[in-house]
């Protein structure tokens, strides 16, 4: 080895020292808005400047609640209030009645049913969070030392997302770089060979964790993904090249001869994940520009790393394993047909049936305290916000009107209803017993300023007025029928509806609508290059099939496992196509170049295939023992992916390239 080439391998070295330190202290952050489209966000910034957004946490014990436990729950709550740094409301139940003692009174006596955040089964208060963000969270980690306290609410839910997030990014990624490094050497039987394979693998990976840092500060459940992404497409290059130069005895050759199809699988796979460029949310943006430059970048540097160390390189035989069984025919017309039209039927009926799950609730194990947390706040609270409407108020007697809609809106939704009418009716049962809003605007005013500090808040007195209906968390399914109901009631008057759980789901249907679109445009384009590249007009239609068979028979494969379409599954169909695209082009490339061996089609061709799409496979199975929906799915619907992927690429794509199922065995020939 040269002295250049042993200095590039140093630096190489050092810099992934360097980025690994650099990243170390990368950590998890995924905000409530994260999915929201820019029109969303938009129309959400000018709601709040109307109806400034609180965050809000409940906390809460179990248990029948007495004078005693209640007075325990206050004492750490006035704990918990040094946790918070800037303004922090705390709304404890007894400041919701007249006197404390009328609520010590009403607890001693079991009167639940008049009390607010209390009932026979646990009391709560809520905190209230008008300062910096973040700072509940600091609140959810204090709760968590404790055996007697629980938290409820969207910020807690948050919490425990950044926690999956995390176990995700501290353990199983590792597990699969390392599963990933054990596969490589069993196919490769070296592990001097398998060890400088999988360097750029891991520098990518660490390049990546460092641009999002020094871009973004924080990892998010998106842009985890990038380095995965960058990780599988250089194992898939690396092994193309090194099959190709232990065939050949040299990686310039190598190179050489698949210089093609690595421009081809890199300039496809830039531009299909480019064209998530297009989506309207911001987070989807960033990863498909992050993805498409750093899978380029790595890969340039893999192919410059492989180059410093082929000196290294054995390129031993005498032990590699044999593709003795493989057979010499790729599947005939007839089978092809077949799995086009289940293909086809799995499409459709998966496409009609299967679930789509928004509600983020319901990726966490049943058995987690998220359930019973938002179960807990329902009876305690109502619920969390899920619909949020500002109604232009005119006058004081359009209050009165507006009474009559909230009592509507509660009787045609089931849920509570929220509002200063609401609270200025409690006010008043209170002080006068009379459960009714006042006769004119001053006794209004009066009884509004007594009530907590919090609540006048988020529902000011000034400005237009604002109505929320507390419930639990609804899959998108139900949130549209119940905002259609709600659309009913408020017919013919000067409203809006809005909120952060209203533009969520919005946004969560948009992402849905960007990827396919994305999928689709993606698809379009790399056929159209692989057309203009290999001059054969037939290759549109076979690369539109080849690679669109697969999306039906995963949309079968999801409802036949009672999987779901959420937030990470919809992209497991742009990320399947960059990664089983690299395979193809390398295959058309092969088959295209008008001379045929078997065995040197076994070992440059076929050999990469198989053990970077099975070391995928098996690895992304792996996802499915974490009992976190969202990545437990995007691993098996993903493994699915390149399964089929794998299989139309090397017994599909032949037969419908040559025109026949037969690969011409013998010596090298024309085809």
């Amino acid at each position: 080895m040269n002295f250049n080439r042993a200095a590039l391998i140093l630096i190489f070295l050092a810099a992934f020292g360097a980025m690994f330190s650099y990243t170390r202290e990368l950590s998890q952050k995924n905000p409530e808005s994260i999915f929201l489209t820019d029109e969303g966000m938009a129309k959400f910034e000018k709601f709040q400047e109307d109806f400034p957004e609180v965050e809000s946490l409940v906390i809460y014990s179990h248990g029948m609640p007495t004078v005693n436990t209640y007075e325990d729950l206050e004492a750490f709550g006035r704990k918990l209030e040094e946790s918070c740094d800037d303004e922090c409301y705390f709304l404890y139940p007894h400041e919701l009645v007249r006197k404390r003692q009328d609520y010590l009174d009403r607890l001693k006596e079991r009167d639940f049913k008049s009390l607010e955040l209390t009932s026979s089964e646990s009391v709560g208060f809520i905190v209230f969070n008008k300062g910096e963000k973040g700072q509940l969270k600091n609140i959810v980690r204090e709760v968590e030392k404790q055996v007697r306290f629980h938290c409820a609410g969207h910020d807690y839910t948050n919490y425990q997302l950044d926690k999956s997030s995390e176990v995700v990014q501290e353990k199983i990624f590792p597990f699969l770089f390392a599963f990933s490094l054990f596969l490589l050497f069993v196919f490769i039987r070296n592990i001097i060979d398998s060890i400088l394979l999988f360097f750029p693998c891991v520098l990518s990976s660490i390049l990546s964790l460092s641009v999002i840092k020094y871009f973004f500060h924080h990892m998010n459940m998106v842009n985890s993904i990038v380095p995965l992404m960058t990780f599988v497409i250089t194992l898939s290059l690396g092994q193309h090249l090194y099959f190709t130069a232990r065939d050949m005895g040299s990686l310039k050759l190598a190179l050489k001869v698949k210089l093609k199809p690595i421009v081809l699988m890199l300039l496809t796979t830039f531009i299909g994940f480019l064209s998530l460029y297009i989506s309207e949310i911001f987070v989807i943006r960033s990863f498909g520009l992050l993805s498409s430059f750093l899978i380029l970048i790595s890969s340039i540097l893999a192919i410059i790393w492989l180059m410093s160390v082929e000196g290294l390189l054995h390129y031993r035989r005498d032990r590699e394993y044999k593709l003795r069984l493989y057979p010499k025919k790729s599947l005939s017309f007839f089978w092809i047909i077949s799995l086009v039209v289940i293909a086809l039927l799995a499409g459709m009926w998966g496409g009609n049936n299967v679930k789509v799950i928004t509600d983020a609730t319901k990726y966490f194990p049943k058995e987690s305290d998220i359930h019973a947390s938002f179960e807990e706040v329902t009876k305690l609270a109502g619920g969390v916000p899920i619909v949020e409407i500002g109604i232009n108020t005119k006058d004081y007697e359009s209050l009165k009107n507006i009474l009559k809609l909230e009592n509507e809106l509660k009787e045609v939704s089931g849920l509570k209803v929220f509002s200063r009418n609401q609270m200025i009716q409690r006010i008043n049962k209170d002080y006068s017993g009379n459960p009714s809003i006042p006769e004119n605007s001053f006794a209004y005013a009066t009884l509004y300023s007594k009530a907590p500090e919090a609540l006048r808040e988020a529902y000011s007195i000034d400005g237009e007025y604002k109505i929320t209906l507390l419930g639990p968390p609804l899959n998108v399914d139900k949130y549209e029928i119940l905002v259609n109901k709600v659309r009913q009631v408020l017919k013919g008057q000067d409203y809006t509806i809005d909120g952060l759980y209203y533009n969520l789901m919005i946004s969560q249907k948009e992402m849905v609508h960007t990827l396919s679109k994305s999928f689709l445009i993606s698809l379009i384009i790399m056929a159209l290059i692989a057309v203009i590249t290999l001059k054969e007009l037939k290759l549109f239609i076979i690369f539109i099939l080849v690679n669109t068979l697969p999306l039906g028979l995963s949309l079968g494969f999801l409802n036949l496992s009672d999987m779901s379409l959420n937030i990470a599954t919809v992209m497991t169909y742009s990320v399947g196509l960059g990664i089983v695209v690299d395979s193809t082009f390398h295959i058309l490339h092969y088959l295209g170049s008008h001379k045929f061996s078997m065995e040197e089609y076994l070992e440059t061709i076929v050999k990469p295939v198989l053990t970077s799409s099975i070391t995928l496979i098996v690895a992304f199975l792996l996802f499915g023992a974490y009992d976190f929906l969202p990545i437990k799915e995007f691993g098996l619907n993903l493994s699915f992916i390149l399964l089929c992927g794998m299989i139309f690429d090397l017994f599909v794509l032949p037969t419908l390239y040559l025109g026949r199922s037969d690969f011409n065995t013998g010596g090298s020939h024309d085809l």
